[in-house]
């Protein structure tokens, strides 16, 4: 075998049909990925402790590890998709393939910030209240 033979093997996207259902579930893994890190921030959420005193430090904390695991989910789930994902697509379909990449990552960031909103706000008695607080 040669190697064009070898390359022409890893590409699994040939044709646009191929391609919307790749985009589909691109998508959707962008959600799933969005909830799996909302779920880790709740966590480092829980495991940040409780400060006393005049002028606790612990929402700031909460609130700077949420939006640093915002912006991991947002590099890894980008960085995935190019050096993984886009493999597997034909080069005369990479450029609308980029662009699935660009939508879903902001999907990504989008629906974490909104699920981490809500459930801040549902919780807002917790720790993870903290993390955007409500009016004094």
């Amino acid at each position: 075998m040669n190697l064009p033979t070898i390359l022409l093997q890893v590409i699994t996207i040939r044709n646009p049909r191929q391609l919307e259902q790749q985009a589909y579930e691109t998508y959707l893994l962008a959600v799933i990925v969005a909830i799996i890190f909302v779920g880790i921030s709740w966590i480092v959420a829980k495991l940040i402790k409780w400060e006393g005193g005049r002028d606790p430090k612990d929402a700031g904390k909460r609130r700077a590890a949420f939006f640093i695991i915002w912006f991991v989910a947002i590099a890894s789930f980008f960085l995935y998709n190019m050096v993984v994902v886009s493999e597997k697509v034909a080069p005369n379909l990479q450029s609308r393939f980029s662009m699935v990449n660009y939508l879903s990552t902001l999907l990504l960031a989008v629906v974490y910030l909104i699920v981490g909103f809500i459930l801040s706000k549902l919780l807002k008695n917790s720790k993870y209240g903290t993390i955007f607080p409500g009016k004094k």
